[in-house]
């Protein structure tokens, strides 16, 4: 099955298509943003770019998420492309979709949901942990599978997956921190997606935005060595 595409900003300021799978290989980082308010959405992804994390994903369960992601396209960060996370239904797909998400991130595997992003060529990151969930999420047509709470079972386990599953591009998630980030790389995932240890609540509360930046710039020492 081919998988959706995504039109991002090439580095050199031309327009190119590229895969997501693409884009998130040489990213190697999705800043996830869970609880941030809409009104300091803007200034945690400024600092976040600053820092050299282009991947962003606003996940639902957060108010106005909807909004927040209109804003972030709106604000047009060069190379950024905006997702939505914890996706959970059709319908909540197609309400990211229609506020601007460039793909879908969910956090287990609903084979709905990865056909309406098939459907309307919007690439979905399909949440999974076991190698048959990993297996269907990519037979379904999952752009990535996010192997979800990648902590409970360490980085060896993806190199477990890559042995029979080598077709399948992982995205580790939970538990990332910017110590850890790179066995998870090393071990076969393609990208790992980061929370709290990138994004503090203290830190935007506070406005403290370039503590964003040097910890995102951590992540990027990390994963670029």
């Amino acid at each position: 099955m081919e998988k959706p595409r995504l039109e991002t900003g090439g580095r050199d300021g031309g327009r190119m298509v590229k895969t997501l799978t693409d884009k998130i290989r040489e990213e190697k980082i999705i800043a996830i943003l869970r609880g941030v308010p809409r009104n300091k959405v803007g200034d945690v992804a400024r600092a976040l770019t600053e820092g050299g994390v282009r991947l962003i994903e606003v996940t639902l369960n957060t108010p106005e998420a909807e909004e927040a992601i209109q804003d972030l396209r709106a604000l047009e960060l060069p190379g950024v492309s905006v997702g939505a996370g914890t996706v959970m239904t059709p319908e909540a797909a197609e309400r990211a979709q229609t506020a601007g998400a460039e793909y879908l991130i969910t956090p287990h595997m609903d084979p709905e949901v990865i056909r309406y992003g098939v459907d309307h060529r919007l690439p979905v990151i399909a949440g999974a942990f076991t190698p048959t969930e990993v297996a269907q999420a990519d037979r379904a047509g999952a752009a990535l599978v996010k192997v979800f709470p990648a902590r409970a079972a360490g980085p060896s386990y993806f190199k477990d997956l890559k042995g029979p599953l080598p077709q399948v591009p992982l995205v580790a998630v939970g538990g990332i921190d910017a110590d850890n980030a790179a066995s998870y790389i090393r071990s076969g995932a393609v990208a790992v997606g980061v929370g709290s240890s990138l994004v503090r609540r203290e830190d935007w509360q506070e406005g403290e935005y370039q503590h964003i930046v040097e910890k995102a710039r951590g992540f990027r020492r990390a994963l670029d060595h």
